[in-house]
C-alpha cells in the first residue's frame, strides 16, 4: 500500500521536474538569466561531477499535505530532491541553519536521480534515497529570502535494501546551490 509520503514525495518530484530549462528569473541580481545555480558531486556506485539549474518551491498537496524542498537538476543527466513533508501543517521555507537529511519524516527527505542511465522520469532502478537506515546527512542553508535559498548538502543515499536490511548501491551526494523561488520564474 502507497503511504501519504511516497505520494506527496512522488508529487514534489514530478512538479519540480516539469520546470524546462530555459526559463528566466526575476530581476534579482541573477544575471545567469537561469532559475539558480547548482553543482553537485557523486560518488560510489555511481560516479559525477554535475552543474544545473536549482529552484525550490512550498506546495500544498492533496490529502491535507503540504512540502517545501529545492530541486536541482540539468534535464539530462541527474536531478536531485532535497524536500520536507507534512500532513496537516505547512512546510515552510527554512531559515538559515544546519537541518537533517534522512527519511524526511520530521526532517528532509534526499533522493538522487540517475537521468543519464535511466531517461526521464527514471523512476526506482535508477533512485537513491535517505528512506533507509544507515542513510541520511545535512542541509545547510546560509541564506534565505523569499526570492531565493542558497546553501550547501550531503547526504548517504542507497538504491535499496537486501532481505537482511544491508543498503544496495550506496552513493554520496554533496553539492551548493543557490535556489530560485519556483513563482519567480516563468
Amino acid at each position: 500500500m502507497v503511504n501519504i509520503k511516497t505520494i506527496a514525495v512522488l508529487l514534489s518530484i514530478f512538479y519540480f521536474s516539469s520546470c524546462s530549462d530555459d526559463a528566466t528569473g526575476p530581476d534579482d541580481g541573477n544575471d545567469s538569466g537561469t532559475p539558480g545555480e547548482s553543482v553537485v558531486q557523486v560518488s560510489g556506485a555511481i560516479e559525477g561531477e554535475h552543474s544545473g539549474w536549482a529552484l525550490f518551491n512550498e506546495s500544498e498537496l492533496p490529502f491535507d499535505t503540504y512540502s517545501w524542498g529545492i530541486a536541482m537538476t540539468d534535464n539530462n543527466i541527474f536531478h536531485v530532491d532535497i524536500s520536507a513533508s507534512s500532513t496537516g501543517d505547512p512546510v515552510n521555507r527554512p531559515d538559515p541553519g544546519t537541518y537533517e537529511i534522512d527519511s524526511g519524516t520530521s526532517t528532509f527527505l534526499g533522493i538522487y536521480t540517475d537521468i543519464e542511465t535511466g531517461g526521464i522520469g527514471a523512476g526506482a532502478d535508477y533512485e537513491y534515497s535517505t528512506l533507509y537506515e544507515g542513510t541520511g546527512g545535512e542541509l545547510v542553508i546560509e541564506e534565505s529570502t523569499e526570492n531565493f535559498v542558497s546553501g550547501s548538502f550531503e547526504f548517504v543515499a542507497a538504491n535499496d535494501v537486501d532481505d537482511e536490511g544491508n543498503l544496495i548501491d550506496v552513493v554520496t551526494v554533496s553539492g551548493e546551490f543557490t535556489a530560485m523561488n519556483q513563482d519567480d520564474v516563468d
